[in-house]
């Protein structure tokens, strides 16, 4: 059962996840933080094996482009905590962040328009391993990646 830290600014994020996590996926709740700071020193303390931080802590759309924010700090968690996995859920938009995130060390990007259900399926699959995509989204304009969870199942 994994121990799942959850990552967001917005506590209405935090706790929607938090309730979806606790009555769909077999999971503790090690926690809920506010910044990938406080993620990382948990992290490094092993109170967590999974965390699941909104995408909107590193990437959004402001005046029509896309800023990114703290990547190192999704780097530096990968670099210290490897065996912590990471699942970015997009808080709305179009899997713009996907290709970022991943790049910088995530094992997975959830889209906001995923039914809850597909939540469980990613952690499960993450968990055995493999990295997950949500279905339809697509890396740097290209087709769905070799890792889509509708592609290619870990053992």
């Amino acid at each position: 059962m994994s121990k799942v830290l959850i990552v967001s600014e917005s506590p209405i994020f935090r706790s929607c996840v938090s309730l979806v996590l606790s009555r769909k996926v077999e999971t503790t709740i090690a926690g809920e933080t506010a910044s990938m700071e406080e993620a990382l020193r948990l992290a490094r303390r092993r109170t967590c094996d999974f965390i699941v931080v909104s995408a909107d802590t590193f990437c959004r759309r402001e005046r029509g482009r896309l800023q990114t924010f703290k990547l190192d700090a999704l780097r530096l968690l990968k670099q210290v905590c490897p065996e912590v996995a990471v699942l970015a859920l997009e808080g709305s938009g179009s899997g713009s962040c996907a290709s970022i995130l991943v790049e910088a060390g995530a094992d997975g990007y959830l889209a906001a328009k995923s039914d809850p259900d597909e939540l469980s399926t990613a952690i499960k699959f993450i968990t055995k391993g493999g990295r997950y995509i949500s279905s339809g989204l697509m890396l740097n304009g290209n087709d769905p990646p070799a890792f889509c969870h509708n592609q290619s199942q870990p053992g």
